[in-house]
């Protein structure tokens, strides 16, 4: 399991990673998000992803999860929680 989470992290979650702290930066250099948290941690994007699929895994057959409608609100309250809400 070690050497599959490592392979997960490095084609998967890291390269996320990237793409989220650039975008982050970007929107920060714009003025559309304020302060740092985001680009601290951009797991807070990510998580969502990663719970949808463990949850698809163990729990899917008892209680289906809507794992689009699960980030957007993941979004919604990131942002709610930083001041600015995305259009």
């Amino acid at each position: 399991f070690p050497s599959l989470a490592q392979i997960y992290y490095r084609e998967v979650i890291k390269r996320a990673m990237v793409v989220v702290r650039g975008a982050v930066e970007r929107a920060i250099a714009r003025g559309e998000i304020e302060g740092d948290t985001l680009q601290r941690f951009p797991q807070l994007f990510v998580a969502p992803g990663i719970l949808a699929l463990v949850w698809d895994m163990l729990f899917a057959r008892f209680e289906p999860l809507d794992a689009g409608a699960l980030m957007r609100a993941q979004v919604d309250l990131v942002f709610a929680a930083i001041g600015k809400r995305r259009k």
